[in-house]
């Protein structure tokens, strides 16, 4: 990438638009950027890298703060560059956001980011996103890879001189992509955490195991057994997991035969119990019949009994057969009357429905009262509400514009929110394809390496195959002679032409691999910070609205923040919400008024005029009410009872009383013939029994059943003991199958933990009495050491050979982490220092060599990607003439080829070291010039 022209307008110190025509500076060499303090040197720098990534040179400038504090407000704030890669020319344009002053009425408007990106063949691409990209897939590139090999900014390059190792750890970790190593580190740690306690589980199941073994209190190996739970410090080997075995086999054999002695003697008991159980059989069915017999007996006296009773009772039950005539002739006369109890009957009811009516009515007044008291009352509210909602349509515009507001910052709280996830998953995917880039690079450079060990050796053996075609006599076609005494022969294993362009083919297509990989790694890392840049410009308009001051957090932190905002700005909304429903709910109410009120007042008036009608008509009920009950008391006199139904009960009674009586003479013949009957059965019943009794022998009931109970007692007991024994053989058995398989499972996690351990300790640097370095920083430590023997290249030549960068190759103790110090040798006097102890102006040297160094690595790690230009800003004021002549020395053999260098520098030697310049000069009203002079 070489810069063409510049332009920058209302940028920084420039008020107006400048152009910077970079042609004019030449193709190679150096340059020199000077001018007074503040005059805008480093905007320069700051528009170049803007324009092509959105964001300054330093680390300390923001894309807001480049706008010009001098520039009038109709003036554009813009930087747009125009650069050759591959000798193709690309334009690139952008704009920060800013305030400018409103095209219509007063005040200032926002002014958003903007972006246009423009192809050689004339394609524009436009959108901060898009051309963020389309930048990072033609440099190939990122912004923070950009900073470190091409525009090192002021200050900035000195930090990686002084840091320790844990500082270098988290550099070198972005710079060269070894996060995946760190990740396999913590990956062991975690493995060997969790494959220990999976151990410890194990063997607490294999301690548990033991401890479910069981055996008789009487067995041989009680002892063995119980001494093996005792042993607090059991660990499981195949040998005692073998004897365990053996031990609790033993008790199963054991259980087994003693469950097979109690079975037999189960058998004996059960064929006893049967014999015993006959002859209690036979006792009971004998003593039931004699049972039966007593029963009989009994029934016999009973129904001689009955028979007496029942031949009393009829004889007192026909004696009343005249008492059956007196009542049905009563009955009848009673009968007669109903009629006259039901006109009673119906008086009755005409004086409880007046009543009933004028009780209704009463009701209905005094409710009629209360609703016109309510009416009049809600006449009133209502009057009163048309006032108190007047100017709720206002109101209510005034809440849902402020919601309006609430609802645009939570949806902006979304938009960045999901930025950050993007941006999450963006840092991901760049990383891998950093790795991709890393393999491919190390496959290319083996396939080079091989085809030029067979382009050298094929070359070299190209006298031996001229040898071979030489025929004495005729001339050889290098030296003309007929006569070839000595011919070169060809060596063993020498490759052939074939072999050398297959090698070349093999190269190329490596290095074409590795080309595309270095071109995706560039798109997605500038697509990273594309999104990075998106995420911060995004919060910083969201914590402006938002009042906080500080300055941007990290992604969680940011993320945070962005959540408790919009959890505020949500709970605000509610409280809106709920204010709008309020005020809508009044201007509903006016509504509802309006057309309630008139119907309230026709109402009022309906009220009044019901309950004067209400009022007479009660009156006129109690009047009627009166004459009906006079005429219900002379008809109840002349009747016997109160009621119709009453006198129709007490007819019924006497019919029924006749039947009653009617029935019970029945009755007593039934009785007295049934006990005769029954008398007869009983006596031929008991004479047969009595007889079958003789036929049975004398059985011992008791006796029998005692027998039953000791031999029911005996079988409960074996039944327990074999049941004992049997869940003893069975727990035993699941419980040794159990032991083991988790004895082996215990081996082999006692196998697998100390190897991945050992591997654990290795790769994090834990390993007892060695140096704390990680696998991780064993990585770093080789790109370290390549970054070293380049920097070295340049501050040899700067110090005059005197100082030489190394890497620490001790630590200072074994408790910090190491590999990645830096000390300093000075050749001067043979002695090896830490870089902290070196002089303001040889801490420069040492900070710039090591700056370029690593941009050189870091070039070479893209992909080779080809840069013609490179920006150093200040610091040479700190060298003595001397250092300043061999700085720039290795300052020009860096330009030599076809780099551009430039050097922003106040530094007074340099004007008359440096031909080529671009000179920023200051005026009075602070304004700032450019001009270049070759």
């Amino acid at each position: 990438m070489r810069p063409v022209r510049l332009t920058v307008s209302a940028f920084g110190a420039y008020a107006g638009e400048m152009i910077f025509e970079f042609t004019k500076l030449g193709e190679r060499g150096l340059y020199l950027i000077t001018g007074d303090t503040g005059a805008g040197k480093t905007t320069i720098f700051d528009a170049i890298a803007f324009a092509l990534y959105g964001t300054a040179s330093g680390s300390e400038r923001k894309a807001e703060m480049l706008r010009s504090a001098y520039a009038s407000p109709d003036t554009d704030t813009f930087a747009e560059l125009s650069f050759l890669y591959h000798g193709s020319e690309y334009k690139v344009r952008r704009s920060p956001s800013y305030q400018r002053r409103k095209k219509r009425g007063e005040g200032f408007t926002d002014s958003p980011a903007s972006a246009e990106f423009t192809y050689p063949n004339g394609h524009v691409v436009t959108g901060v996103s898009e051309v963020n990209r389309a930048v990072d897939s033609v440099l190939g590139i990122s912004r923070e890879q950009f900073s470190q090999i091409v525009m090192i900014a002021q200050n900035d390059f000195r930090r990686l001189l002084t840091a320790d190792t844990s500082s270098r750890q988290d550099i070198f970790r972005k710079i060269f992509s070894t996060m995946n190593y760190q990740k396999l580190q913590d990956m062991l740690k975690e493995e060997t955490s969790r494959i220990t306690s999976a151990r410890n589980t194990v063997s607490e199941r294999v301690r548990q195991n033991v401890q479910n073994f069981s055996c008789g209190e009487d067995s041989e190996h009680a002892q063995e057994l119980h001494a093996l739970q005792e042993d607090a410090d059991l660990r499981v080997s195949a040998e005692n997991a073998e004897s365990t075995e053996q031990i609790v086999n033993a008790v199963i054999e054991e259980d087994t035969a003693a469950g097979e002695k109690i079975s037999a003697r189960e058998g004996e008991l059960q064929k006893e119990e049967t014999r015993s159980s006959l002859r209690l059989q036979k006792a009971i069915e004998i003593r039931e019949k004699r049972a039966a017999l007593r029963r009989n007996e009994e029934d016999l006296e009973k129904n001689n009994s009955r028979f007496a009773e029942a031949e009393k009772a009829f004889a007192e039950a026909s004696s009343r057969e005249a008492e059956i005539d007196a009542s049905l002739k009563e009955a009848a006369l009673l009968k007669n009357d109903l009629e006259k109890y039901q006109e009673l009957d119906r008086l009755r009811g005409e004086i409880r429905g007046l009543g009933k009516k004028v009780s209704e009515e009463e009701e209905l007044l005094s409710r009629s009262r209360e609703k016109l008291e309510k009416t009049s009352g809600l006449i009133t509210r209502y009057r009163e509400d048309l006032a108190k909602y007047t100017g709720a349509e206002a109101r209510k515009d005034a809440l849902e514009k402020e919601s309006g507001i609430l609802k645009a910052r939570i949806s902006d709280i979304d938009s960045a929110l999901k930025d950050i996830r993007d941006l999450a998953a963006a840092e991901e995917e760049a990383a891998k394809a950093q790795e991709e880039y890393i393999s491919a690079r190390s496959a290319s450079e083996t396939k080079r390496e091989k085809y030029g060990q067979k382009n050298r050796a094929f070359l070299d053996e190209q006298a031996g195959i001229l040898a071979e075609g030489l025929i004495e006599g005729e001339p050889c076609p290098v030296c003309g002679s007929v006569a070839h005494p000595h011919p070169a022969a060809l060596s063993e294993g020498a490759p052939t032409e074939k072999e050398v362009e297959e090698a070349k083919r093999e190269a190329e297509a490596a290095a074409e691999c590795e080309r595309r990989a270095s071109e995706r790694s560039g798109k997605l890392h500038g697509r990273k910070e594309a999104l990075d840049n998106q995420v911060k410009t995004g919060f910083e308009k969201i914590a402006g609205d938002n009042e906080y001051t500080a300055d941007i957090p990290g992604k969680e932190e940011m993320a945070e923040l962005l959540k408790g905002w919009k959890r505020d700005h949500a709970a605000r909304a509610a409280g809106l919400k709920e204010s709008i429903k309020a005020e809508e709910a009044g201007i509903e109410l006016q509504q509802e008024i309006a057309q309630i009120l008139p119907k309230l007042e026709n109402e009022e008036q309906e009220l009044r005029a019901g309950i004067s009608g209400l009022e007479a008509d009660i009156k006129s009920g109690k009047s009627l009410g009166e004459a009906k009950k006079d005429q219900y008391r002379l008809l109840r006199k002349s009747l016997k009872y109160d009621t119709e139904k009453i006198a129709a009960d007490e007819a019924a009674r006497l019919e029924k009383s006749a039947q009653d009586l009617r029935e019970r003479i029945d009755s007593s013949r039934k009785d007295r013939d049934a006990a005769r009957a029954a008398i007869d059965r009983l006596a031929a019943v008991i004479e047969s029994g009595k007889a079958e009794l003789l036929r049975f022998p004398e059985i011992d009931e008791a006796a029998e059943k005692e027998a039953l109970e000791k031999l029911g007692a005996e079988k409960e007991v074996l039944d327990g003991l074999k049941n004992a024994v049997g869940a003893r053989i069975i727990n035993n058995r699941k419980a040794l199958e159990s032991f083991l398989q988790n004895t082996a499972e215990l081996g082999k996690a006692e196998e697998k933990l100390s190897w991945v351990k050992t591997l654990s300790d290795t790769a994090n640097g834990t390993l007892s009495g060695k140096e704390r370095i990680m696998l991780e920083t064993y990585v770093q430590m080789a790109a370290f050491d390549r970054i070293i023997e380049r920097a070295n290249l340049r501050l040899m030549i700067m110090s005059g050979s005197q100082f030489e960068l190394v890497r620490r190759k001790e630590a200072g103790n074994l408790r910090s982490k190491s590999g990645l110090d830096l000390d300093i040798i000075d050749h001067h006097n043979s002695t090896s220092r830490s870089v902290s102890t070196l002089s303001g102006g040889e801490s420069f040297m040492a900070s710039l060599s090591l700056a370029l160094g690593l941009s050189d690595e870091i070039q070479a790690g893209a992909g080779g990607v080809k840069l013609d230009c490179l920006f150093v800003d200040e610091g040479f004021g700190t060298l003595d003439d001397n250092a300043l002549d061999q700085a720039m020395k290795a300052l020009s053999d860096l330009a030599e080829g076809n780099r551009l260098v430039g050097i922003i520098s106040h530094v007074d030697a340099l004007k008359n070291r440096i031909d080529r310049k671009i000179i920023v000069e200051k005026d009075s009203s602070g304004i700032s010039r450019a001009r270049i002079e070759v």
